[in-house]
């Protein structure tokens, strides 16, 4: 079985390189496809964001 605290340094690490990835787009890079259909990064990242509050 996985250390907890490993886990959640691996999770800490994941949540902010997203931040340093995302913190970088600009306002029309937000509207961009992904490859979820009719997903944009923004629905994305809101999606990621809401989970995350759950």
């Amino acid at each position: 079985m996985s250390d907890p605290v490993v886990l959640l340094d691996d999770l800490r690490d994941e949540s902010d390189e997203l931040d340093r990835l995302v913190g970088e787009l600009s306002e029309e890079q937000w509207g961009a496809p992904t490859p979820a259909p009719r997903w944009t990064i923004a629905h994305q990242i809101a999606h990621l964001a809401w989970t995350d509050r759950a």
